[in-house]
């Protein structure tokens, strides 16, 4: 029988400019290369919330939850590595430009087709869904990444917006091969 209550998670993130989250926009990124400044602070936005939940658990863990926390720790800051390289990407490489740029309207193209919203601004990617996607671009694009035999798995409660990530990268995939 379960023993422990799982919190609801929200994917609604406060500090993050929601504007950076449009897919619409992201779909124009290789005509707009100052995006990428926006996804940058996206990153930061991230790096700079794991910050603060460490100082604000660094004088309240015990010795084996201070483990723990230096664990899952060391692998945010391998995702957030993983996000600057794929935004360096966007930035360096027109290719992985137009393929990201041609994922994102396939992806708003998907979503307004099955919705009777046809306001093509008011469709945004959650942020652990963009997240993902700047992690994954490296390890997809260069053969010899150190992470390419990498699983990466989104865990995140039913309806939760996994699948819709996942699609955005595989679309990449599709646009960046051909």
């Amino acid at each position: 029988l379960p023993q422990t209550e799982v919190p609801t998670a929200s994917p609604i993130v406060k500090d993050i400019d929601q504007s950076i989250l449009s897919i619409e926009r992201l779909s124009q990124l290789d005509h707009q290369p100052s995006l990428i400044n926006e996804l940058n602070n996206f990153i930061a936005t991230y790096e700079n919330w794991q910050k603060k939940q460490l100082q604000e658990t660094e004088n309240t863990l015990n010795v084996e939850d201070k483990l723990a926390a230096k664990r899952i720790t060391e692998r945010i800051n391998v995702a957030i590595a993983r996000m600057k390289d794929g935004a360096e990407l966007l930035k360096n490489n027109n290719k992985v430009q137009r393929a990201f740029s041609l994922a994102n309207e396939a992806m708003l193209n998907q979503m307004v087709c099955t919705s009777t919203n046809k306001n093509l601004d008011e469709y945004y990617w959650r942020p652990f869904q963009l997240g993902f996607f700047l992690l994954a671009l490296e390890s997809v694009v260069d053969e010899n990444s150190e992470y390419r035999d990498t699983v990466d798995l989104i865990w995140f409660p039913t309806g939760g917006g996994k699948t819709e990530a996942y699609f955005g990268a595989t679309a990449f995939i599709i646009f960046y091969r051909r």
